[in-house]
């Protein structure tokens, strides 16, 4: 799956568009639970932004890498994306519960990690640092 860019991502805040699919965002014309729809400002504005990088043991970004995120309730990851070539991702997700983000990249270890989206702000700004796999080739 191809990772949305930060500047798409930027686009559609911008202009009110929906964010792609793709970043885990929310689809244009999701209906409330009264039966009505939002709005896609309204939609946008109600959405808490996970914002990562991810970066090598050397520091140097990492494109590709799989991020999958799931609510701690839950057993399967409802959110996916990965890393552009910046090393950068970004998925909104509803606010409110805690998540679990997992890294995964060829070559390296899995990397979980637990956040909490009940913060001040709308955003949380993550990063990660992969680990070389036991007995993996070095590039």
């Amino acid at each position: 799956m191809r990772a949305v860019s930060l500047i798409s991502l930027m686009v559609c805040a911008v202009l009110g568009w929906p964010l792609p699919a793709a970043s885990g965002g929310l689809a244009a014309g999701r209906v409330a639970a009264a039966g009505t729809q939002k709005s896609k400002a309204e939609q946008y504005k109600e959405s808490f932004l996970l914002y990562g990088n991810v970066y090598t043991e050397q520091g140097l970004t990492l494109p590709g890498a799989n991020v999958k995120v799931r609510r701690e309730d839950q057993k399967k990851p409802k959110w996916d994306s990965s890393s552009d070539d910046r090393g950068e991702f970004a998925i909104r997700v509803p606010p409110g519960p805690k998540y679990e983000i997992t890294i995964k990249a060829k070559g390296f270890e899995p990397l979980v990690r637990m956040v909490d989206t009940w913060q001040k702000g709308d955003r949380l700004d993550l990063s990660f640092k992969m680990q070389r796999a036991g007995g993996g080739k070095k590039k």
